[in-house]
């Protein structure tokens, strides 16, 4: 297969539309569609351009119109509900294997496209025209190019959810770069029936953020959480518990209901077979000048080394869990990294960005030099879904130096403290969120990827202690049931 672009339009373009990014683009498309770039279908071209300005053009061209060169600045800006969604019988050919479950947002046009044409047409010789451009769509989202340059941060100096096009738009809940190649997949089964793409699985992957081993710093301060009812407010019977935890936690670490979240959430994941489960340590310094938002152990503790033996005899992956401080001080992260690799061993692995502190495409360079494998940040934190329109793990595009990454981003679509903090949904609807989300992925055969604390076990959190277990299990929860 061969992609081609528009002379005339490369011409004018600026970045983001390079012709790297626009190749990237495509291989990203066709890669979700089941296409091998290198080998499938010979003869087959996508030409992203106007359809006359390729000479002699064969019937097994698939074009995709261009849209115009302020699109990009409009989505920064656009009013909500500024986009037209199209039905799922306008999105694909008669036949079609794939049907969308419900409208596809257009995000941008084909310049001088009607937003009453359909999503993709044959013309009179047959060839098939995509009047929406999907090329210049997953260079946006795949970029977070509209957070580039952006100076809407919240409290944690991350881009929230709430200043995104995909929010503004009502898109968030959907990865649509997934959504438009499995379109582009019907499409081109449409030139070429014989074609058999290649299989997307869906696959569930658990990942946890170890921040705290301890929930009480002595047993004084689990007399003071009796005295404040905290466990009582939690809807969990009794005021002993925090004394009793606190107690027990005093002499053996082990037994504090930090460490035991840890065994719990490991055989959750036994239990429902995820296909990956991943703990992310952290090698920052603890709280203190230095570090905001540190861990309550170091790295190099017994309680650290102890628990990473422990995961590895249970067979997970470990990971790092780079601090807050992070974030613009890459001197920082390769500190953490050589503190991580002397005490876990080894160098092949990935991780995320503590309070998900990610910065385009700052944060994926850092990563990326650094050596890690890959990289879990990217979801937002004040709401769930789909920060770059995708569920599948791509090799970032850095539009400031205009070249693919060696690093893998792995997108985070569901966060713990998303539902209940940010959102302050009840557990059954936090429930409900994840749920609908896993189906959107499994829709597309992607990766549905969970972020759940150890600490979201107990106390103010035991309310919710039901929703993990459900979400994998795919049981409806009856109170009282545990």
């Amino acid at each position: 297969m061969l992609i081609s672009v528009d002379p005339t339009l490369l011409r004018r373009a600026m970045r983001p539309r390079s012709k790297a990014a626009i190749e990237y683009a495509c291989r990203e498309l066709a890669r979700r569609a089941g296409l091998d770039v290198s080998t499938d279908l010979p003869g087959v071209e996508i030409h992203y351009g106007n359809p006359k300005a390729l000479a002699a053009p064969g019937v097994r061209t698939v074009f995709v119109r261009p849209c115009s060169d302020d699109a990009f600045a409009w989505a920064r800006t656009a009013a909500p509900a500024a986009l037209t969604w199209l039905a799922p019988h306008e999105c694909t050919p008669s036949g079609a294997s794939f049907q969308p479950r419900d409208s596809v947002p257009a995000l941008f046009w084909g310049e001088g496209v009607d937003s009453k044409r359909p999503f993709g047409e044959r013309d009179a010789l047959g060839r098939v025209i995509i009047n929406v451009d999907i090329v210049a769509a997953t260079i946006f989202m795949l970029t977070r190019w509209e957070e580039i340059g952006s100076s809407i941060r919240d409290q944690h100096d991350r881009f929230p959810a709430s200043a995104s096009f995909a929010h503004r738009q009502a898109f968030l809940d959907r990865p649509v770069v997934d959504e438009y190649a499995m379109l582009l997949r019907e499409w081109i089964k449409s030139v070429v029936p014989a074609w058999r793409p290649s299989a997307q699985r869906f696959e569930t992957w658990l990942t946890h953020d170890i921040d705290h081993v301890r929930r009480f710093r002595s047993i004084a301060h689990g007399l003071l959480g009796a005295i404040g009812g905290a466990q009582r407010r939690a809807g969990t019977s009794g005021r002993s518990q925090p004394i009793r935890d606190a107690w027990a936690e005093a002499f053996s670490p082990r037994s504090g209901p930090y460490l035991r979240g840890i065994a719990t959430l490991l055989e959750i994941g036994r239990r429902y077979a995820v296909d990956r489960s991943a703990f992310y340590l952290m090698a920052a310094p603890g709280r203190g000048p230095q570090e905001r938002y540190g861990p309550d152990y170091a790295i190099e503790s017994t309680v650290a080394r102890d628990l990473a033996a422990d995961l590895r005899m249970a067979g997970v992956e470990i990971g790092i869990h780079p601090g807050y401080g992070t974030l613009d001080r890459y001197d920082r992260l390769l500190e953490e990294k050589v503190r991580f690799d002397r005490v876990i061993g080894g160098s092949n692995y990935g991780g995320r960005q503590h309070y998900l502190r990610f910065r385009t495409p700052q944060t994926w360079r850092f990563w990326d030099e650094a050596g890690f494998a890959y990289d879990s940040t990217v979801g937002f934190a004040d709401h769930e879904g789909f920060r770059c329109g995708t569920c599948h793990p791509f090799h970032p595009f850095d539009v400031e130096q205009d070249r693919e990454l060696r690093l893998l981003e792995i997108p985070l679509i569901v966060m713990d403290t998303t539902l209940r903090v940010y959102r302050n949904l009840s557990p059954e609807q936090g429930l409900d969120v994840a749920r609908r989300l896993r189906e959107r992925c499994r829709d597309v055969g992607g990766r549905f990827t969970i972020l759940w604390h150890n600490t979201s076990l107990s106390y103010e959190w035991a309310a919710w202690a039901h929703v993990l277990d459900d979400l994998l299990s795919g049981t409806a929860h009856r109170p009282g049931s545990r």
